[in-house]
């Protein structure tokens, strides 16, 4: 099933470069791996970010952002469709089991390019010692979907580079950032025909972390940290200061590599024609982050720059980044497909109408530990369907040195109840209710007290609806996953069909 297009977007499919085709606007999307909303016009001033903060002054910043899953497929699954991946039947963290999407569902990049948008995944190679060195633009998509096709690997440069989903995967020259946007796939770029491009940049993973210190130190902007906040739930040590002070040296780092596109863009001269878009995909991956469904591991950075806005706003609704695709497509004059759940975030009624978003926590890393949540502006509802199993679980348990060093403080006696109850091997409870306004590190579970009864409830009804109406899988049948037992290529249909003929 294809959408139908818009007469208009019909039009500017078939224009080669003529007035009509110059006058759309190109679309950039920038996305950091695992980074929080640090930058600096979120209010952090230990950071050094004047290109995303210029930025934020011709656009919007969405200070209620958040993603739908806290770990990189899922998330950007939904970022590419629009949708939440239940209803898509991928919550599983690299479940590539399908060959394409389900009917009547699409990938925002296929309508762009069926709409005469040049379209691009940019990959760059990683290492160099130059400064201007875009460290970990990898052209990652990782979905958790593909298309086993002949284009596919002839198309794909590395195994998550977007293979047949994009028009044209471009390689970036370390050394000349000023060539982002021309040579190689570039040239295929008709004249006048407005491009979307997709770039990733991991300077918010771990190895991202050293190379962002090593920046910040011989910049000179190396975060002091004496100075970092230490949220509730980590240890006030000089080690976790010295890691927590590493997150924030990778976010100026960050900026300084989106610096590269944006003089790329504007010594091409066109900036003033190209809509922007820079988000984080989930938070920072460390102990009570990533892979959770707190604030901690869903919230995310989020800027729209768009050209001849001119003055910065802010938005304090909710948004998240199944709204990044309708929002696109509508910027392109493309109809945006009615299976599509987000909403366009320059639209400030439909964001004020928002009351909830939620949020999914599947299979990862061999273990499958199935939980949900819903946010609404003042209140975060998580639903754990496996309490049994502890919160630290697969590769996660054991890899940071925060999670090492907050062990063997538990074992001192040194950590206070909060901060302990993360790394325990217990039953955890099974419903907790935190209040973001009064509690933001999310500590204080509020499940149980008389005095939030109605707000635990309704939030639970909403949730369970919502997974009813999405078409969530059935926890109980969830079972014959956990425990390690989930595999990467697991494949939902022929299991739903066994649970059907089970029910017989």
């Amino acid at each position: 099933m294809k959408v139908v297009l818009s007469l208009l977007s019909v039009v500017f499919a078939g224009l080669a470069g003529g007035a009509a085709a110059k006058e759309r606007p190109n679309i950039l999307w920038v996305f950091v791996d695992d980074q929080g909303p640090d930058w600096g016009c979120y209010g952090n001033t230990l950071v050094h970010t004047p290109t995303l903060d210029a930025l934020a002054g011709e656009g919007r910043v969405f200070t209620r952002a958040f993603a739908v899953a806290p770990v990189c497929s899922v998330s950007h699954t939904s970022l590419f469709t629009g949708n939440y991946v239940t209803s898509l039947g991928v919550p599983h963290h690299r479940s590539h089991y399908q060959d394409e999407l389900p009917e009547g569902h699409f990938h925002a990049e296929e309508l762009l390019s069926e709409a005469g948008y040049f379209t691009v995944n940019m990959v760059s190679s990683l290492g160099g010692k130059d400064d201007r060195i875009v460290h970990g633009a990898s052209g990652k998509t990782d979905f958790n979907f593909y298309r086993k096709s002949e284009a596919y690997r002839q198309k794909s440069i590395n195994n998550q580079s977007g293979g047949e989903f994009f028009d044209h995967v471009h390689a970036l020259s370390n050394e000349e950032p000023g060539s982002y946007f021309s040579g190689g796939a570039w040239d295929e770029r008709r004249e006048g025909q407005p491009f979307f491009a997709y770039v990733n940049i991991e300077t918010g993973k771990k190895h991202g972390w050293e190379k962002g210190t090593e920046w910040a130190r011989r910049n000179k902007l190396a975060v002091d940290p004496g100075k970092v906040r230490v949220p509730g739930y980590l240890a006030d040590t000089p080690g976790i200061r010295e890691f927590l002070a590493s997150k924030l040296n990778a976010v100026s780092h960050t900026d300084a590599v989106i610096g590269n596109f944006i003089r790329a863009l504007k010594d091409r001269g066109e900036y003033e024609n190209t809509f922007i878009f820079v988000a984080g995909d989930h938070g920072y991956d460390f102990m009570r982050h990533k892979q959770t469904l707190y604030d901690s591991g869903l919230r995310v950075p989020m800027i729209i720059r768009w050209p001849g806005k001119g003055s910065a706003a802010k938005c304090d609704d909710l948004a998240g980044l199944i709204d990044i695709a309708p929002t696109t497509l509508r910027i392109a004059g493309v109809d945006v497909p009615g299976t599509m759940e987000g909403i366009d975030l320059r639209d400030a009624g439909a964001l004020r109408e928002r009351k909830q978003l939620f949020g999914t926590r599947d299979g990862v890393d061999g273990v499958f530990d199935m939980y949900r949540t819903v946010r609404d502006r003042r209140f975060r509802y998580i639903r754990h369907f496996y309490p049994e199993i502890p919160y630290l679980n697969g590769k996660y348990a054991s890899r940071y040195m925060v999670i090492k060093e907050m062990r063997e403080l538990a074992k001192a006696g040194e950590l206070d109840a909060a901060q302990e109850s993360f790394l325990l091997p217990q039953k955890r409870a099974a419903e907790e209710l935190y209040d973001l306004e009064n509690d933001p590190d999310e500590i204080n579970n509020l499940a149980g007290q008389a005095e939030y009864e109605s707000i635990q409830s309704e939030l639970s009804r909403v949730l369970a609806a919502w997974m009813e109406n999405n078409g969530d899988i059935d926890p109980e049948y969830g079972k014959l996953f956990a425990n390690g037992q989930l595999r990467a290529n697991l494949r939902i249909q022929g299991l739903m069909d066994k649970k059907e003929n089970d029910s017989r």
